[in-house]
């Protein structure tokens, strides 16, 4: 938990060249939880990512490299028992690699 990590997709279908030269945008994010009830193969951001880019890859920074880690997943609002999905309270959610290849072994 702690360690940043960068969603990279295209928000609202934004492109930073244009849609004649498609170029992803980079969010910083970070790692919130590593486990979520009922969401036994996703981990939590420490915020949302953008409508558009779900299923974007996400990569952790680690020795100076970055590593591919999961896809970007979408969002949860924590304040769900309130009956109130405030956008400032949405959190960020990704599929972690980790889990799928220990499925696949």
């Amino acid at each position: 938990m702690g360690d940043k990590v960068y969603i990279v997709g295209y928000p609202y279908g934004y492109s930073i060249f244009g849609i004649e030269q498609p170029t992803p945008i980079v969010l910083t994010r970070f790692m919130a939880a590593i486990r979520l009830k009922g969401r036994s193969r996703e981990m939590l951001l420490d915020g949302p990512g953008a409508p558009g880019m779900s299923g974007g890859p996400i990569f952790i920074e680690h020795e100076n490299r970055l590593l591919l880690i999961g896809i970007y997943t979408g969002l949860i609002y924590p304040d769900f028992i309130i009956d109130s999905n405030e956008k400032t309270t949405a959190l960020g959610t990704m599929t972690n690699f980790a889990f799928w290849f220990m499925d696949n072994e």
